[in-house]
């Protein structure tokens, strides 16, 4: 088949969408397929490739490290025809969003939409524009009216799925939840030098506990969550250090927090880090750490676990099917029962060697492999299905 992907969010951004777009392409590529992504120009990225193409853009208002681009394009759409595409998926919601729709109709070629985020849960963006009309009803509205445009709809999870059809979503909805490229999160990947040398990077003592955060740091990811327990897990243990790794909106009102609750010798902002190194992090930690229920899926549990790190999450229905509680992670409900699950995770090795091998085993049902495979049956379904409803 010939797979045009279109995206507001490619390369050199990296965020979960920009993983899932590119593990998808790989996997298609090793299926003998040709994928050509459709995208938005970067400073970094300006001119096309032979399977990348660049439609001009400007940077978001409320958003900068995002890209608004062109609505449509007489260019792009000649590409299009060259390329014969049999099939066009769709990951976004914005600017390329509406062009995959528009030049679908236009060419009538079969369109499938993964919605990734759920978006009823990210006014608070909005709301600093003073777009007051933006509100999670007009969300689900939107979010309704447009998926509604395209062929298929893929969610991430069951909760997704759930989700839409709650707005009134009536078109096919497939779950596949995003796959990860495992190699990158192999134990044999790493010594433990390798793992020395993160810890002392950030002046960690050898024998000290890590707790990790890993993403994007924004409100919605609850991070505060997690530091406000930290003072309780004091009273149990001090030998410990809670890592952040990733950058965003909420850095530096975490950073007033962690200094308002006197511990800011116990919590490290590492930054934003290269994606080479995303896999030594997971393995330089203990425990894995998200109180976030604002997910669809949650790709960094996958890694975690798939790492070998035991994850500890505040249970939401998306991780249904991911996590196992007492199996191969451990739930908290309540936020005043973060601190007690932590420390007795981080005090019986046993236990969390019992979780993490689980955790192993279990990462496996959510491979590249497998999300490829899944993705492709996807696509024929749904070019068999518009023929039929053509010729009917």
């Amino acid at each position: 088949m010939n797979i045009g992907i279109f995206t507001d969010t490619y390369d050199p951004q990296i965020n979960g969408v920009v993983i899932s777009i590119k593990t998808l392409k790989k996997q298609l590529e090793l299926r003998g397929h040709n994928v050509y992504v459709f995208t938005t120009t970067d400073h970094c990225f300006k001119k096309d490739t032979s399977d990348v193409f660049r439609l001009p853009s400007m940077p978001l208002l409320f958003s900068p490290q995002h890209r608004f681009g062109a609505l449509y394009s007489r260019k792009f759409s000649k590409i299009i025809k060259e390329n014969k595409l049999d099939i066009i998926h769709n990951q976004t919601e914005f600017s390329l969003g509406f062009f995959a729709k528009s030049i679908s109709k236009k060419l009538n070629i079969p369109v499938v939409h993964t919605y990734h985020t759920m978006w009823e849960n990210y006014t608070h963006y909005l709301i600093k524009v003073k777009i007051d009309t933006i509100t999670p009803k007009a969300i689900r509205m939107f979010s309704k009216t447009f998926c509604n445009k395209f062929d298929t709809v893929i969610a991430p999870s069951n909760k997704t799925k759930q989700a839409l059809i709650s707005y009134g979503v009536t078109k096919p909805i497939e779950v596949i939840p995003n796959g990860i490229d495992f190699s990158a999160f192999a134990n044999s990947k790493y010594t433990s030098e390798d793992i020395l040398n993160v810890k002392k990077q950030f002046n960690i003592p050898e024998n000290y506990k890590v707790i990790l955060f890993l993403g994007r740091v924004a409100f919605e990811k609850s991070i505060d969550v997690i530091i406000k327990q930290l003072p309780s897990l004091l009273t149990h243990m001090s030998n410990f250090k809670f890592i952040i790794v990733g950058d965003g909106p909420a850095k530096s009102s975490l950073e007033t927090l962690t200094e308002d609750l006197g511990i800011s010798n116990y919590v490290i902002f590492a930054g934003k880090q290269p994606w080479e190194k995303v896999g030594l992090f997971y393995h330089t930690a203990d425990v894995f750490v998200n109180a976030s229920t604002s997910e669809t899926q949650g790709i960094t549990f996958i890694e975690a676990m798939a790492s070998g790190t035991t994850v500890v999450a505040k249970y939401d229905s998306y991780l249904d099917g991911v996590i196992i509680d007492n199996v191969n992670g451990k739930f908290f409900t309540q936020d005043d029962e973060f601190p007690t699950i932590l420390f007795d995770i981080l005090s019986n090795d046993e236990k969390r060697k019992q979780l993490s091998e689980n955790a192993m085993l279990n990462a496996n049902e959510f491979s590249a492999e497998k999300f490829g495979e899944k993705m492709e049956r996807a696509y024929l379904e749904t070019i068999l299905n518009k023929k039929d409803s053509t010729v009917h």
